[in-house]
Protein backbone atom coordinates (compact mmCIF):
# COMPACT_ATOMS: atom_id res chain seq x y z
CA UNK A 1 0.00 0.00 0.00
CA UNK A 2 3.00 2.24 0.58
CA UNK A 3 3.18 2.92 -3.36
CA UNK A 4 -0.13 4.32 -3.74
CA UNK A 5 -0.36 6.26 -0.47
CA UNK A 6 3.23 8.22 -1.25
CA UNK A 7 1.36 8.93 -5.17
CA UNK A 8 -1.83 9.47 -3.51
CA UNK A 9 -0.34 12.03 -0.81
CA UNK A 10 2.40 13.44 -3.67
CA UNK A 11 5.35 12.25 -2.10
CA UNK A 12 8.43 13.08 -3.35
CA UNK A 13 10.80 10.13 -1.91
CA UNK A 14 11.32 7.53 0.82
CA UNK A 15 13.98 7.51 3.32
CA UNK A 16 14.80 4.50 5.12
CA UNK A 17 16.48 4.80 8.18
CA UNK A 18 18.97 1.74 8.25
CA UNK A 19 19.34 0.19 4.85
CA UNK A 20 22.47 -1.65 6.42
CA UNK A 21 22.90 -0.46 10.12
CA UNK A 22 24.15 -3.08 11.97
CA UNK A 23 24.93 -0.91 15.40
CA UNK A 24 23.58 -1.50 18.62
CA UNK A 25 21.97 1.49 20.39
CA UNK A 26 24.13 4.77 20.44
CA UNK A 27 26.40 3.47 18.05
CA UNK A 28 27.91 1.47 20.93
CA UNK A 29 29.10 -1.61 18.88
CA UNK A 30 28.48 -3.52 15.52
CA UNK A 31 26.40 -6.95 15.86
CA UNK A 32 25.77 -9.45 13.06
CA UNK A 33 21.84 -9.39 12.28
CA UNK A 34 21.48 -13.18 10.67
CA UNK A 35 23.77 -14.72 14.28
CA UNK A 36 21.26 -12.24 16.51
CA UNK A 37 18.74 -10.29 14.37
CA UNK A 38 17.83 -8.13 17.92
CA UNK A 39 21.57 -7.13 18.30
CA UNK A 40 20.76 -5.34 21.16
CA UNK A 41 17.42 -3.84 20.56
CA UNK A 42 13.92 -6.18 21.94
CA UNK A 43 12.69 -6.31 19.02
CA UNK A 44 14.50 -8.65 15.94
CA UNK A 45 15.63 -7.88 12.44
CA UNK A 46 12.08 -6.16 11.54
CA UNK A 47 14.27 -3.38 10.13
CA UNK A 48 17.19 -4.58 7.89
CA UNK A 49 16.80 -3.97 4.18
CA UNK A 50 20.00 -6.26 3.52
CA UNK A 51 21.80 -9.11 5.38
CA UNK A 52 25.65 -9.08 5.35
CA UNK A 53 27.78 -11.38 3.35
CA UNK A 54 31.30 -12.51 4.90
CA UNK A 55 32.45 -11.58 1.41
CA UNK A 56 31.63 -8.33 1.29
CA UNK A 57 28.09 -8.56 -0.31
CA UNK A 58 24.48 -8.27 0.60
CA UNK A 59 21.29 -10.56 0.74
CA UNK A 60 18.05 -8.76 0.47
CA UNK A 61 16.02 -8.80 3.05
CA UNK A 62 11.73 -9.95 2.21
CA UNK A 63 11.21 -6.28 3.12
CA UNK A 64 13.94 -5.27 0.54
CA UNK A 65 11.70 -7.08 -1.65
CA UNK A 66 8.03 -5.83 -0.58
CA UNK A 67 9.98 -2.37 -0.89
CA UNK A 68 10.52 -2.82 -4.18
CA UNK A 69 6.87 -3.98 -5.12
CA UNK A 70 5.51 -0.46 -3.58
CA UNK A 71 8.20 1.38 -5.74
CA UNK A 72 6.53 -0.35 -8.50
CA UNK A 73 3.23 0.13 -7.58
CA UNK A 74 3.96 3.96 -7.10
CA UNK A 75 5.15 3.83 -10.84
CA UNK A 76 2.69 2.28 -12.38
CA UNK A 77 0.25 4.87 -11.14
CA UNK A 78 2.50 7.63 -12.15
CA UNK A 79 2.41 5.92 -15.39
CA UNK A 80 -1.18 5.60 -15.38
CA UNK A 81 -1.87 9.06 -14.62
CA UNK A 82 0.63 10.50 -17.67
CA UNK A 83 -2.13 8.36 -19.58
CA UNK A 84 -5.56 9.11 -18.51
CA UNK A 85 -4.75 12.47 -15.89
CA UNK A 86 -4.31 12.98 -12.43
CA UNK A 87 -8.08 13.28 -11.69
CA UNK A 88 -9.22 10.07 -12.87
CA UNK A 89 -5.87 8.01 -11.17
CA UNK A 90 -6.95 9.50 -8.05
CA UNK A 91 -10.28 8.58 -8.94
CA UNK A 92 -9.29 4.52 -9.50
CA UNK A 93 -7.44 4.83 -6.45
CA UNK A 94 -10.64 6.07 -4.01
CA UNK A 95 -12.73 3.27 -6.24
CA UNK A 96 -10.45 0.98 -4.10
CA UNK A 97 -9.39 2.68 -1.02
CA UNK A 98 -11.42 5.69 -0.11
CA UNK A 99 -9.38 9.13 0.15
CA UNK A 100 -6.03 7.52 0.82
CA UNK A 101 -3.48 8.64 3.76
CA UNK A 102 -1.03 6.60 5.53
CA UNK A 103 -3.40 4.77 8.10
CA UNK A 104 -5.18 2.88 4.85
CA UNK A 105 -4.89 -0.60 5.57
CA UNK A 106 -5.93 -2.68 3.08
CA UNK A 107 -6.23 -6.55 2.85
CA UNK A 108 -4.24 -8.50 0.90
CA UNK A 109 -6.98 -9.56 -1.63
CA UNK A 110 -7.90 -5.88 -2.35
CA UNK A 111 -4.07 -5.20 -2.94
CA UNK A 112 -3.88 -7.60 -5.37
CA UNK A 113 -7.20 -6.80 -7.19
CA UNK A 114 -6.23 -3.18 -7.27
CA UNK A 115 -3.04 -4.15 -8.60
CA UNK A 116 -4.45 -6.29 -11.14
CA UNK A 117 -6.79 -3.84 -12.09
CA UNK A 118 -3.96 -1.26 -12.59
CA UNK A 119 -1.99 -3.29 -14.62
CA UNK A 120 -5.09 -3.79 -17.29
CA UNK A 121 -5.62 -0.18 -17.42
CA UNK A 122 -2.41 0.92 -18.24
CA UNK A 123 -2.25 -1.61 -20.65
CA UNK A 124 -5.39 -0.21 -22.31
CA UNK A 125 -4.08 2.93 -22.33
CA UNK A 126 -0.93 1.61 -24.07
CA UNK A 127 -2.74 -0.39 -26.91
CA UNK A 128 -4.96 3.14 -28.05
Amino acid sequence: MMGTQMYYTGAKGFLHWGYNCYYGPQSSKLFNPVQNPAGTYPAAGTSFMVYPNPNGTADYSLRMKVLNEAFLDNRALRTLEDMIGKDKTRAFVEAYFGKVDYGVCPTNEQLYNFRMELNKLVKMNLEK
